[in-house]
């Protein structure tokens, strides 16, 4: 099955993986890489468009924030206009999240609950252990969008217990259960300490985040370029329906694609694979 899906990699993928390898050596921390992709079209997209910071929706920085935005407003943007901020908590729908610096962060840069959310061309470095776990971003709900944004050195001091990964969502009680619709695209995510870039546990989930109600389904995830070191990069847990293809696979690992308890219907396809890896997928 692993030469297949190598056999079928079109000709512009296998050179954008040695373009890209070609600059990470050099590319100090954060350079931007974009490989964004739309989502049927399957074509480079540009970043959202200018907003207008009088509107009454949009809520732009004017500084570095050094305390944590919280948003419960929905059908609003939130633009961070390139400047830092330490974090954000999103309880609320249709939330834009766009053009911030997100760095030294606790737990997490990213908080997101509700349905039709979207972060889209941040920056997202430097998160610290609080207690909890270190992730760059967490979402949850239905529609979630995450498109463009870079994740790297994403591990700030002590890892102690923690978890790190680029993305991650779960499916217990508290989070509302299963999640449905997401669309994953045009994301870099690369450091050493990640455990995974992506990982989702739906609620049949064995690893400690399953027990909410609904599934987990009906995902896009496409044309991002990961590059961690640890057992797998994307991990699926009781996750059914997905469409992976176009990503660039560019770490190692003993599989690109965990497919695990009672995860189904996965389509897989286009995707390069690194020789770091011993497969494509598995359990």
């Amino acid at each position: 099955m692993e030469s297949r899906y190598r056999r079928r990699v079109p000709w512009w993928s296998l050179l954008a993986l040695v373009a890209v390898a070609l600059v990470l050596p050099s590319a100090g921390v954060g350079t931007p890489i974009v490989m964004g992709f739309d989502q049927d079209l399957v074509r480079p997209t540009q970043p959202a468009a200018p907003v207008d910071c009088a509107a009454g929706n949009v809520v732009c920085l004017t500084g570095d924030s050094k305390s944590r935005l919280t948003v419960t407003r929905s059908d609003v943007i939130y633009d961070g206009r390139g400047f830092s901020s330490v974090g954000i908590t999103v309880n609320a729908s249709n939330v834009v999240v766009q053009n911030f610096n997100f760095t030294n962060c606790a737990g997490n840069c990213i908080w997101m609950r509700g349905t039709g959310n979207v972060a889209q061309d941040n920056r997202i470095s430097q998160v610290y252990f609080a207690g909890d776990d270190i992730d760059g971003l967490r979402f949850f709900g239905n529609d979630t969008k995450i498109l463009r944004n870079q994740f790297f050195d994403i591990r700030k001091g002590p890892e102690h217990d923690a978890h790190v990964d680029c993305m991650q969502t779960w499916a217990s009680p508290s989070t509302g259960g299963g999640s449905s619709g997401a669309l994953i695209a045009g994301n870099v995510c690369r450091g050493r300490d990640l455990h995974q870039c992506i990982m989702v546990e739906g609620p049949g989930s064995s690893d400690g985040g399953g027990g909410g109600p609904g599934v987990t389904r009906d995902w896009v995830i496409e044309a991002n370029y990961f590059q961690c070191y640890a057992n797998q990069t994307v991990a699926l847990r009781d996750a059914h329906g997905f469409v992976i293809r176009y990503n660039t696979f560019a770490g190692a690992g003993n599989k690109a694609i965990q497919q695990t308890d009672g995860t189904s219907g996965i389509v897989i396809q286009n995707n390069v694979l690194g020789p770091g890896y011993r497969r494509l997928t598995g359990d």
